[in-house]
């Protein structure tokens, strides 16, 4: 780390312009961690992954009471997502489920985290390009270099006026485009209103299946896993407990970031006949999937950095004194 840091300051040092550069693109990125949570703003997202995409409706409303959100699939399966502070309801009408779980500090399309966002440098090679064009917005794109392997390329485009983040694109380890969201159609401003966010599916909830995960935070040293190997840039912003299943004991939930990238990792604990469930290395759209099993625990992580660096942070994961 001092050296990369030593290298870093000699090349401040010997080109003012790419510092001024790398400290601009930093400061944007600053505003879209700012703009998506203070923002009024409705319009279309299109989600892009591989043959796939999938159009959403977005709604956002800020106020003094805080924030809320409305997530609308108009593609595939039907599913609509409320979330009113930090409770985060998702309706699956198909099976008639309702999931209530309690949201950890983790990004939606605005995909920054405000902590660590000082420490992005270290780890990550920022700068502005040329300005473009985004659903008749007039944008800043920034494009994010990784310095290792346990991170991807991403380019964001901003709005120059609001400072929202209205396009996404993340590239594999060889360059190939691997996610992208863009919003086709935005409108931003206006005076927030909370009734303009109503579930569809909401309306009547007679007959649906509720299955309720909401979370507890726990202090961080109660914790009993221990993280043996670490991922540089990447710390640990959320502890949970979760009890998915009324006859077992609670399970965990810890978020990591590096303030761009993020893990989450759960670990559920199994009945003693309950089938063996399956393990190794998965994909779930663009986020990887690593799957193992801790005693009678299965551990799950995912995550928006490359296979190898998850499995390495995954077998590192043991469980300590309880």
């Amino acid at each position: 780390m001092k050296y990369r840091l030593v290298c870093l300051a000699l090349g401040l040092l010997a080109s003012p312009a790419w510092a001024e550069n790398g400290m601009e693109a930093l400061q944007w990125l600053h505003r879209i961690s700012m703009s998506a949570q203070t923002l009024n703003y409705k319009g279309t997202l299109v989600y892009q992954s591989g043959s796939r995409s999938e159009a959403s409706r977005v709604v956002h409303v800020a106020d003094d009471e805080g924030d809320m959100e409305q997530i609308e699939m108009l593609d595939g399966s039907p599913r609509e997502v409320v979330r009113v502070g930090d409770e985060v309801r998702t309706w699956l009408p198909e099976t008639r489920r309702l999931v209530v779980e309690r949201r950890v500090p983790r990004p939606h399309f605005p995909l920054l985290l405000s902590t660590g966002l000082g420490e992005l440098m270290d780890y990550y090679s920022i700068r502005r390009v040329a300005p473009d064009r985004v659903a008749g917005f007039e944008t800043q794109p920034v494009v994010i270099e990784p310095r290792d392997s346990y991170r991807f390329r991403r380019q964001l485009w901003i709005d120059r006026k609001t400072g929202l983040l209205l396009k996404s694109e993340t590239y594999s380890e060889n360059g190939q485009l691997r996610e992208s969201s863009t919003f086709t159609e935005l409108h931003v401003g206006g005076v927030g209103d909370r009734n303009a966010i109503k579930a569809r599916f909401g309306r009547n909830e007679a007959g649906w299946h509720l299955q309720d995960v909401r979370s507890n935070s726990s202090a961080e040293d109660q914790s009993q896993w221990k993280f043996r190997t670490v991922l540089p840039g990447f710390r640990r912003v959320a502890h949970m407990t979760r009890k998915t299943q009324p006859n077992l004991p609670e399970g965990a939930q810890l978020v990591f970031t590096d303030g761009l990238a993020a893990i989450s990792v759960f670990v559920d604990p199994q009945a003693n006949d309950a089938p063996q469930p399956a393990v190794g290395q998965f994909t779930a759209g663009a986020l990887n999937v690593y799957k193992r099993m801790l005693g009678r625990n299965l551990v799950v992580l995912i995550g928006d950095v490359p296979a190898s660096a998850l499995k390495k942070f995954g077998d590192g994961i043991e469980a300590g004194k309880p």
